[in-house]
C-alpha cells in the first residue's frame, strides 16, 4: 500500500443536488460538473451524474427511462402492476421497485444496491445476436465493455463503486491517471500531468472528486510537485 501525505485527506462540505420537479416525460440532460436529482411523477427518484442524458416515458401500462449516456442512480417506487424499465443501448433492466446504479458509455455497469432486478443483455459483442438474462441481488454488479468478446458475468461490487453520489472518493491504491480522469469528467478545467508516466503511481486516501482544484493540489502534494496555472483551462502538475 502506498502511503499518502496528509494533503490528500481533506475536509469537504456537502453541496445539495440541483433538483427537478416531478417529471412525467421528456428529455433531460446534465451539464459537465452538474449532478441533478430528478423526481418522477410515480414517486421514483433519479440522481443524474455529470454529462448524463435520459428520456422519460411514463404511461398507465409501464414506466420507461432510456439512459442515452452517462451514469444515474435509480430509486424506483414499487408498483407491481406497472413495471419500471431502464433501457440503455440494446440492453434493459426490469424491476418493480429497487435501487441501482447504471453507467452507460464505452464501459457498461449495473450495480444493485437494494432489492432485485433482471438485466437483459443483448449482443455484448458488436456482431452478436445472442441474448442473456441476469438476476442481480444486493451488492452485485454486472459490468462489461462495449463490444467485448467474452460474455459478461455477475460479481461482487466494491463499496467505492457507489461513492459518486456523495462526491467523496475513497482511494485504495488507485492509479493517479484514474483519479485525474474521473475528476476531469466533472470540470471544464482539466488536470494534466507534465510527465504522463507519473499516472501509473498509486495513491491512498479520500478526496472530493468534484473539486478539481482540491484534487490537483492533493496529487501535487503527493508527488511533491507544483501546479502550473499559466495555461487557461489547465492545471498542469509538474516536477
Amino acid at each position: 500500500m502506498t502511503l499518502i501525505t496528509a494533503a490528500l485527506v481533506m475536509m469537504f462540505f456537502y453541496a445539495p443536488f440541483a433538483r427537478t420537479d416531478a417529471l412525467g416525460g421528456g428529455k433531460l440532460a446534465t451539464r459537465i460538473g452538474e449532478v441533478r436529482e430528478v423526481r418522477l411523477e410515480d414517486g421514483s427518484t433519479l440522481i443524474l451524474d455529470t454529462g448524463t442524458s435520459i428520456n422519460v416515458d411514463l404511461s398507465a401500462e409501464q414506466r420507461v427511462v432510456s439512459l442515452e449516456r452517462g451514469r444515474a442512480r435509480f430509486r424506483i417506487a414499487h408498483d407491481a402492476a406497472r413495471p419500471f424499465i431502464v433501457r440503455f443501448g440494446q440492453n434493459e433492466i426490469l424491476s418493480p421497485g429497487t435501487i441501482f446504479d447504471v453507467t452507460y458509455g464505452h464501459r457498461i455497469a449495473i450495480h444493485l444496491l437494494e432489492g432485485s432486478a433482471d438485466v437483459k443483455v443483448h449482443g455484448w459483442r458488436s456482431s452478436a445476436r445472442s441474448e442473456r438474462l441476469f438476476r442481480l441481488h444486493p451488492g452485485e454488479q454486472l459490468a462489461f465493455l462495449d463490444g467485448q468478446a467474452m460474455s459478461p458475468s455477475v460479481m461482487s461490487a466494491k463499496p467505492t463503486d457507489e461513492q459518486w453520489v456523495s462526491g467523496v472518493k475513497d482511494l485504495d491504491d488507485v492509479p493517479i491517471s484514474e483519479v485525474i480522469a474521473e475528476a476531469n469528467s466533472y470540470s471544464t478545467t482539466q488536470i494534466v500531468l507534465a510527465d504522463p508516466g507519473l499516472g501509473s503511481r498509486e495513491i491512498f486516501g479520500s478526496v472530493h472528486i468534484r473539486d478539481i482544484d482540491a484534487v490537483a493540489e492533493a496529487i501535487a502534494a503527493f508527488l511533491e510537485a507544483r501546479i502550473d496555472r499559466s495555461h487557461p483551462g489547465k492545471l498542469i502538475i509538474t516536477k
